[in-house]
């Protein structure tokens, strides 16, 4: 792994053990260890149509998946790989029904990570008035996130643009956006 510190390039390689200091294990390819900006969409249901069927309420949850997934395909050209944080995160929260979405890098015609991030949260708010089965709430920041490995041993990003994202969903209603204006209004 190469890292630049103070204009030169280190080779660096991580030690995942605990008991054996001489055992190491190389990082997954292309996999960015420096901080960098992330802007961050959180978004969920928030609100169901009444009486709903639990068996419809997790066939909705499905679709706002695949959702994410469609909209994030259109974007970058590919599909969500869980592997790869050079360009998106998609974080799992909530019980299916939320997601949030850390954007290191805008897709191709989009000029920043902030527009991108909003991009998601309206194509989102769209989908769900055009399904007329539920609608979706979004909060948006953006700030430092750092990769970092979870249990999986698989690349996953934290910081606190992430965290306030979903904070500021919750003060979102049905149908609209919120984001922290000192990261999204210029």
């Amino acid at each position: 792994r190469s890292l630049r510190k103070n204009g030169l390039i280190e080779e660096k390689k991580a030690d995942f053990s605990a008991s054996d200091p001489t055992e190491t294990e190389d990082l997954p390819p292309d996999v960015p260890l420096i901080p960098r900006h992330g802007s961050t969409v959180s978004v969920s249901i928030a609100r169901y149509p009444a009486n709903i069927e639990e068996e419809d309420r997790v066939r909705i949850n499905t679709e706002f998946a695949s959702a994410i997934r469609g909209i994030l395909t259109e974007a970058y050209g590919r599909p969500p790989n869980r592997a790869d944080v050079n360009e998106y995160v998609i974080l799992r929260s909530g019980q299916g029904c939320s997601s949030c979405v850390c954007v290191t890098k805008p897709p191709a015609g989009h000029p920043c990570t902030q527009f991108t991030a909003l991009w998601i949260a309206a194509r989102l708010v769209v989908w769900a008035l055009a399904s007329e089965r539920c609608d979706v709430r979004a909060g948006l920041d953006g700030g430092m996130v750092q990769t970092i490995f979870d249990a999986y041993n698989l690349p996953d990003v934290k910081g606190e643009a992430i965290e306030s994202a979903a904070r500021i969903m919750d003060c979102a209603l049905p149908g609209q956006v919120l984001a922290n204006r000192e990261n999204f209004v210029k």
